[in-house]
């Protein structure tokens, strides 16, 4: 851990807390939507008022061991496992919105891939010109998004509500369980605002 003058200035972050330290991943910067994001993790105590970067480490057997940079996270701590469960956002890849999930693990020090989630599967023909088999869907997770909202219950169901989709805003609500590491959909998206990922044309809104 490098203990030093804290994060940079940024925006669109996401943060959580174990109820005695805060923990800020990521973001970007005034530039935001065009870049660079940020992949970086930090840790915050409001006792001494200091910051801790957090190590990453790699490789692991579930996949890059690192999340991309992004920004509009959800990052909440769970108490279950002493992890930082990180989900969706938007990052610099061909798929921009991604509904991967990491967790982070704070007695190793070091990031997990719990699930891939769609995968890219063909360029767009133009701009803001996606085809219909743009993505090979993960059908087990909540679309790809960002800026959804999102809160962790004591008995480690990480609840995840609305956000903005390849196809604009949603407002669905699902919950991961970080026992089984499964989602499970609560309440489905209000009829017209749920883009099916696949075999849908006129999902234009992956650009700002």
């Amino acid at each position: 851990m490098d203990v030093g003058g804290g994060p940079s200035a940024r925006q669109f972050h996401a943060m959580a807390t174990d109820g005695f330290m805060v923990y800020v991943y990521g973001g970007g910067d005034e530039g935001a939507f065009l870049g660079p994001f940020l992949d970086d993790l930090w840790a915050w105590d409001p006792q001494t008022s200091t910051w801790t970067q957090m190590e990453h480490s790699g490789p692991n057997p579930n996949g890059p061991a690192v999340p991309l940079d992004r920004f509009w996270a959800n990052l909440e701590y769970d108490p279950m496992f002493n992890n930082l469960i990180l989900f969706g956002g938007h990052d610099n890849t061909s798929l921009g919105n991604t509904n991967q999930v990491y967790r982070y693990s704070l007695d190793e020090g070091r990031w997990y891939r719990e699930h891939e989630g769609d995968t890219f599967a063909n360029p767009p023909a133009g701009f803001c010109d996606f085809p219909d088999d743009f993505v090979d869907v993960d059908p087990e997770s909540p679309e790809r998004r960002n800026a959804g909202a999102s809160v962790m219950t004591q008995d480690g169901q990480m609840l995840v509500f609305g956000g903005k989709t390849d196809c604009g805003l949603i407002n669905d609500v699902w919950a991961y369980d970080v026992t089984t590491a499964s989602w499970a959909e609560l309440s489905p998206a209000t009829s017209g605002q749920a883009c099916l990922r696949a075999n849908q044309a006129g999902c234009t809104t992956l650009c700002y």
